[in-house]
């Protein structure tokens, strides 16, 4: 069987600061994990250096009763900001991750905080 990582939002991308959310996780792996964490982070691509930062935070842990299979249902607010931005010389881009002990790679969701500005191009 292979790890599987899973996450879902029913399709939603676009988000607005102060806006609820509920984010689906789903995983399959070979064994229990030790624990299962999603977080929702934010970086900047482009010029200079990467900031990067993680805006909500949950962990799961084996002693919560983690099984090789599972599922579960998360609520969060989205954070006021950094707005999701992309210009010439620097995005700013979110996106949501799950991660699980042991698995190879993590499950992520991109999605966007605000009106996605646009640097005017004259």
């Amino acid at each position: 069987m292979s790890e599987q990582l899973q996450i879902d939002l029913e399709g939603q991308v676009n988000f607005v600061p102060g806006q609820a959310a509920t984010v689906a996780v789903a995983w399959e792996t070979p064994s229990p994990p030790e624990w299962i964490e999603l977080a929702l982070e934010w970086r900047t691509r482009g010029r200079g250096t990467t900031d990067a930062a993680v805006a909500f935070r949950h962990r799961w842990h084996a002693d919560e009763g983690l099984e090789s299979a599972g599922a579960q249902l998360v609520e969060l607010t989205m954070p006021p900001g950094p707005l999701t931005y992309s210009g010439r010389l620097v995005a700013v881009q979110w996106a949501l991750r799950l991660t699980a002990q042991g698995a190879d790679a993590p499950a992520v969701y991109p999605l966007r905080l605000g009106v996605v500005a646009t640097e005017a191009h004259a």
